[in-house]
């Protein structure tokens, strides 16, 4: 018997875990994607166009992204995006899908790189969050479960 839910997925109830961080509490993720490139040959007598995979995996940049909340993480995080940044490190990370206090599946990505730190834009008038966005290059990701 599955202890799995099996009721409709939501899109919250989620946490990305990266070696480190003791709760870095990113509130978006963004780009989830991989593509199978693709090669086409044309025959020259019906003009008909065959399309074939080229079996080579692009997996998308991820964006994470959370506000800046005084803990200990801000540190980690900037350590970490430094680290990418000056000397080209990469780490493996976790998303764990929850539903209903029980994990259903996880994402482990493996090769992450910070290739982008964005600041939001400041004003004097301002009353949203501080909120900073990680764009993470990816070699491949796996899901789990």
């Amino acid at each position: 018997m599955s202890l799995k839910p099996t009721d409709l997925y939501v899109n919250n109830h989620w946490y990305f875990e990266i070696p480190g961080l003791v709760s870095p509490h990113f509130h978006t993720l963004e780009g989830i994607e991989v593509q199978s490139g693709e090669v086409s040959i044309v025959d020259g007598i019906t003009n008909v166009k065959h399309k074939f995979s080229s079996q080579l995996k692009n997996y998308n940049d991820i964006v994470l992204t959370r506000a800046k909340d005084g803990s200990i993480d801000d540190q980690t995080m900037n350590a970490i995006a430094q680290e990418c940044l000056n000397a080209g490190m990469r780490f493996d990370g976790n998303l764990v899908k929850m539903h209903n206090g029980k994990e259903v599946f996880r994402i482990l990505f493996l090769g992450l790189r910070i290739k982008n730190v964005a600041h939001p834009t400041l004003s004097t008038e301002g009353e949203e969050r501080y909120d900073v966005k990680y764009t993470c290059s990816v070699s491949e990701w796996i899901e789990l479960g």
